[in-house]
């Protein structure tokens, strides 16, 4: 009863924006709706990485193609996030909402809140202070097993899974992979996570979408 009382609370909005006052428009929105002591996470959809990525590798969602975290902090939303963009700094990044959104190409855009008590919430919130200043390399291999090198939804799954929170957890994927993907990737079968490894969580509600 209580997810559905959360669903019922943070119902669905969906909007269609366009032209530059689109990205100052889901700012505004996106800093009403975070509050302190929440975790989200947010997801954006690049169109010319939909096919390549959200349509051949996630499970439900076929837009999204990168996931982040977002808490707020010193009264902003601040974006936690594991990003291809600008390969000679850490792809691990701390960025307030303005930055993340301008360095992303995006056509969707989606925020969804992670219900924890506030024992947890604190435990992934130290966790994620822990990641500061750590030099983290893209991992184009989509290797779970190459330390630092990470890429974005291995980034959140991993978090949430180091923190043990009770009923959230997650398993890598197994999908084998076709013969242009075999070339690339250098395997005949994928371990990963998706950008939607976290959709089917009953104790992760979205709350607001935007397609432009």
């Amino acid at each position: 009863m209580w997810v559905c009382r959360l669903v019922f609370k943070f119902c669905l909005i969906a909007v269609s924006l366009s032209g530059s006052s689109a990205k100052g428009q889901i700012g505004d929105e996106l800093n009403r709706i975070v509050k302190d002591s929440t975790l989200y996470l947010i997801t954006v959809g690049n169109p010319s990485k939909t096919h390549l990525i959200a349509k051949q590798f996630s499970g439900r969602d076929t837009v999204s193609t990168h996931v982040g975290f977002v808490i707020r902090q010193e009264g902003k939303p601040v974006i936690i996030h594991v990003t291809d963009i600008d390969p000679s700094r850490s792809a691990l990044r701390m960025e307030v909402w303005d930055n993340f959104l301008n360095a992303s190409r995006f056509h969707y855009v989606s925020l969804w809140r992670v219900i924890l008590s506030n024992d947890d919430f604190v435990k992934v919130r130290d966790r994620l202070d822990s990641t500061n200043g750590t030099h983290v390399t893209f991992d184009y291999d989509f290797d779970l097993t190459n330390g630092n090198s990470l890429y974005c939804s291995e980034f959140c799954a991993g978090v949430l899974n180091d923190v043990d929170i009770d009923g959230i957890g997650f398993v890598p994927e197994q999908r084998r992979l076709s013969e242009f993907y075999q070339k690339v990737l250098k395997r005949d079968v994928l371990s990963y996570y998706p950008v939607d490894f976290f959709q089917s969580s009953s104790r992760i509600v979205k709350l607001v979408e935007h397609f432009r």
